[in-house]
């Protein structure tokens, strides 16, 4: 072995000697490495441009506010709706003063990624713009990966989210009512299609961004707390207008005004 690494040293020394010794040589070796340089930059920027997209996704910022649906029936994301439900029906206080929105979002979903935003923009807000509630933000990622632990539990489902539906129908008929009982429908804003289909709870019609807004606070519209607000898509061109719509939402003003 030793023999074998003292010819391999002894043959780079002569490569080395050889090169300093060949005038010639060391411009055309300087040139190719500027050249090497040169045709590996585009390379180098698309890495880090990409690197940048993942970290500048609508996804990546929504998993910083997560409920996952990783643990089936006693995933975090189920527990939530289990407690919305039960604060609502006055089974439970531990909500009571809470005030959030709930997204449902998932990779690939342009409305989802022009309502990031908005969010962002309103989080922005100080507390006294938003009715003394600070603002708060909870997201499902529909297409998350969880292990496949959802398959015990329903073998119908061929997601961790369908079988989230499945067995939340009852919940999504409530937000539907929700909807269907809110200013932002008697205002025209909302359609009956559209509420069909959150009713629904069908996998195959799901929309996102469907954003639901859970108030439990002493300025609540209804009676409880719970579910107040129901729309699809976040209006406005501009981050400071989606801002504004979603303000609005969470106020109770303009389109979601009586």
């Amino acid at each position: 072995m030793k023999k074998v690494l003292s010819a391999l040293g002894q043959f780079f020394v002569r490569i080395g000697r050889w090169i300093k010794d060949t005038a010639w040589i060391q411009p055309l070796l300087i040139v190719g490495v500027i050249f090497a340089i040169i045709f590996s930059i585009p390379s180098i920027v698309d890495g880090i441009n990409s690197i940048n997209d993942r970290r500048n996704s609508a996804q990546e910022y929504y998993k910083k506010f997560q409920v996952t649906l990783k643990g089936s029936t006693n995933s975090p994301a189920q527990k939530l709706l289990d407690e919305i439900y039960a604060n609502e029906n006055g089974d439970s206080d531990t909500l009571d003063g809470q005030k959030f929105f709930l997204l449902f979002s998932q990779e690939g979903c342009s409305a989802c990624e022009s309502a990031r935003e908005g969010f962002e923009k309103l989080s922005t807000y100080k507390k006294d713009a938003l009715g003394g509630s600070n603002f708060s933000l909870k997201t499902i990622d529909v297409k998350q990966d969880t292990n496949e632990d959802w398959k015990e539990e329903n073998s119908t489902a061929t997601s961790a989210f369908e079988a989230f539906l499945d067995r939340n129908i009852i919940y999504f008929e409530g937000y539907a009512s929700a909807a269907q009982n809110s200013n932002y429908y008697l205002n025209g804003e909302i359609d009956d299609a559209t509420i069909e289909k959150i009713e629904g709870a069908d996998i195959s019609q799901f929309l996102t961004p469907t954003v639901l807004l859970v108030d439990f606070t002493a300025t609540s519209p209804i009676g409880n707390g719970g579910v107040t607000n129901v729309f699809i898509n976040i209006k406005g061109d501009t981050s400071v207008q989606k801002a504004a719509f979603l303000s609005d939402a969470w106020l109770y003003a303009n389109d979601f005004a009586a």
